[in-house]
This record gives structure tokens, sequence and C-alpha cells, in this order.
């Protein structure tokens, strides 16, 4: 069913690779390097899509992937999808993890539940705590993708499938470092059915208020989110 063999580090700029753990973790969403140390990383492991897994998390090294240690868990359908530092404060981790279990081809997938959420550590990853600022949706989180910059947190979160379908995921904003959050107004940003493909935001790295979201179509904004542009895909979108 397409499981990866966990994590692989090359030090000779990819021309040699060797295997550094996490065999078990079958699906990896994010590998995170600190940038002012590379032996120091973050995985978040989804595990196994199509069964109940133990091995899902986020795990840490402070050794280059010599030993690995698992500082946040859930239960065994629930992985972690997304990591981000602060780029201004790099000890400062956010992680999202998601309820997630696939069906086996040819079914789509399509079939998250209940449970997707936010956690924030202030200590490299070593500890986390969930985040339920005001302005979070109250519903059922699926899939979130997230960009951190000097304590303001872009997070695109998708409504659980099969949870209250009136309602639509989106983009959200936090300018206090996930205490508080607004809603990005713009039903082009919900992910709906293809979350499993789309949820992910990035911050310019030279000017945080342009922010690009990937969808159908490819968006930009360039006032911190407070509109978007299609810069590829109008108008019926390139998939």
């Amino acid at each position: 069913a397409n499981l990866g063999d966990g994590v692989w580090r090359s030090d000779d700029g990819e021309r040699t690779w060797h295997h550094i753990g996490l065999s078990d973790t079958a699906h990896i969403g994010t590998i995170l390097v600190d940038p002012n140390n590379p032996d120091v990383a973050l995985v978040a492991a989804l595990g196994n899509a199509y069964a109940p897994d133990p091995h899902r998390g986020v795990y840490l090294t402070r050794n280059g992937g010599q030993t690995w240690t698992r500082t946040l868990y859930k239960d065994d359908t629930t992985g972690a999808i997304s990591l981000a530092y602060d780029a201004a404060r790099p000890e400062v981790v956010y992680a999202a993890l998601w309820h997630h279990q696939a069906a086996l081809p040819p079914a789509p997938p399509d079939n998250d539940q209940a449970g997707g959420a936010i956690y924030k550590s202030t200590d490299g990853g070593q500890t986390w705590q969930a985040l339920s600022g005001h302005g979070l949706p109250t519903w059922p989180m699926g899939r979130i993708g997230l960009a951190v910059d000097d304590g303001r947190v872009f997070a695109i979160i998708a409504r659980a499938q099969g949870h209250m379908d009136h309602l639509r995921g989106g983009l959200f904003r936090s300018d206090d470092g996930g205490a508080s959050w607004q809603s990005i107004e713009d039903p082009r940003l919900d992910p709906g059915g293809r979350s499993g493909y789309f949820d992910n935001v990035w911050m310019d790295p030279q000017n945080r208020d342009v922010v690009y979201v990937v969808h159908t179509s490819f968006y930009r904004s360039i006032d911190g989110g407070e509109t978007f542009e299609v810069l590829k895909g109008a108008p019926g979108g390139d998939d």
C-alpha cells in the first residue's frame, strides 16, 4: 500500500544516502531541520494511512538521527502531518495532527474523521501544548497545513469529511502565536473534499505579508491574507 521505510540522510550533497531510522512510521508528512543545528530535526509521522498504527506522532532527534524520541502522540489513528518553525524564533514550533483513515484503492482517500488539532512547542519540540485559541474552528477539523513567521501563524484547515457538511474549511490567521485567530473569508481557499492533496500554505521568508496557498489554482496574497489573487490555474484550475 505504498508504505515508506523511514528517514534517510545525506552528508555529501545527496550523492550518497544512509538510513537513520523510523522504519515503522510508514507515511511521513514533514521533516523539519533546525536552521541553526543540522543534527536537530523533527519528523511528522502520519503512520499507516490504511490501518491503526501505534507509530504515529512527532519524533525528535538531537544527534542527527542516531536516536529518536517521540514527543507528541494522541492515538493509533491520529498521525502528525505538518510542522513549522517560527522563522524568527526556531525554538518555537507548531505541529498539526490529523485523524485520517484512508480506504484501500480503488476507494477515494476522503475518509477524514474528527480529531485534527494544532499544537505549539516553545522548547524546540520537546514538549507540546494543544492550541484552543479564540477564533479556531469549533467544528471537527481534518487535515491542517501551517506556516509561521515572528508570531504570525497561518493555518489552512479542512473540515473533517462527514461532519457538519454545511460548514466550510479555509485559511485562518493568528498574529499572537496562536492565542487568537481570525478566519480569512475567501471560499476559494476551502480545501473541501480534496484536503488530502491541497492543504498547504507558505509565507515568503523575505516578506511575511506574501502568502501562498495551493488548491486547484495557485493563490497569492501580498497583504497578509486580506485578499488573494490567482497566479496560475484560472478559471478552471490546473489540479
